[in-house]
């Protein structure tokens, strides 16, 4: 089994920081549309995306972990990019990579899947690590020009370049809408997992998601401001969080420095 060599980039408290955020966008999901009678569930993929990325828009971006938007054909992407540690993200409900995943090595995409071509051109050491899928390794249907040139339009205006930069998808599943499994995967340039190194954020689900109504004053305001070094390795937007109704989403209101204040009552006296 080889040892993740790139693991010790993905901080603690980015890690606690993901989880949180993906939890409580699918509590707001739920909270939103629990009332709602549909005819069909045709919009929920997207929108469940859209819940998960206003929580990680207002409490996880900061001056070193970056959100990064580009145009993919008819729909708006997102990548997550870490700057500190040289790290780029995306997020995926696991169903849908799935499914993403086998049309690549089936060869069934006119153009390359928007993690394939990030793995193509960030991940292109990790060849000696890696062993051939379940499809066997298959070199990818399209050549170096165009994933190249698919790389540029997703990066375009990023301040990052590719030399010592990795990428890794972040794959959720859920059940009944509350999150039971995430982990962080890596792929080699040929879209094949380096199965040993997904690092799994389970550890992090505890306590159970479906107890809690918004984000624990005492979780991503107080552990996840980890400092490695002078840079704080999670900041969180104090004005996002102040403008919420801290009331309604059992927040502890925010002082000037933007810490949860706290109310003290005086113990009783027995007798």
């Amino acid at each position: 089994m080889q040892k993740n060599p790139y693991e010790q980039r993905i901080p603690e408290g980015f890690r606690r920081a993901i989880v949180t955020c993906v939890s409580n966008g699918l509590l707001d999901f739920h909270d939103h549309w629990s009332g709602v009678r549909l005819d069909t569930k045709n919009f929920v993929q997207h929108t469940v995306a859209n819940y998960v990325n206003i929580r990680l828009k207002d409490h996880m971006y900061n001056d070193t972990v970056l959100r990064h938007m580009f145009k993919r054909h008819s729909w708006d992407g997102r990548l997550i990019i870490d700057t500190g540690n040289h790290m780029r993200y995306s997020l995926h409900r696991k169903g849908s990579f799935e499914k993403a995943y086998r049309d690549v090595h089936l060869r069934k995409n006119d153009k390359p899947y928007y993690p394939q071509t990030m793995a193509y051109v960030d991940n292109k050491d990790f060849s000696n690590f890696v062993q051939p899928n379940f499809y066997g390794d298959v070199e990818p249907a399209f050549d170096d020009a165009t994933f190249q040139s698919d790389y540029d339009t997703i990066i375009s205006g990023a301040d990052a370049c590719e030399e010592g930069w990795h990428y890794a998808p972040i794959i959720y599943d859920t059940r009944d809408n509350k999150l039971t499994d995430i982990r962080i995967c890596f792929f080699d340039r040929n879209f094949n997992e380096v199965g040993d190194w997904a690092l799994s954020l389970n550890e992090f689900l505890t306590p159970d998601f479906s107890d809690l109504t918004g984000m624990p004053a005492d979780g991503i305001l107080g552990e996840y401001l980890e400092i490695e070094g002078n840079h704080p390795l999670i900041s969180i937007n104090k004005d996002a969080i102040q403008h919420t109704n801290t009331k309604e989403k059992g927040l502890q209101p925010l002082n000037e420095e933007g810490v949860p204040t706290l109310t003290l009552v005086a113990k009783k006296e027995e007798g």
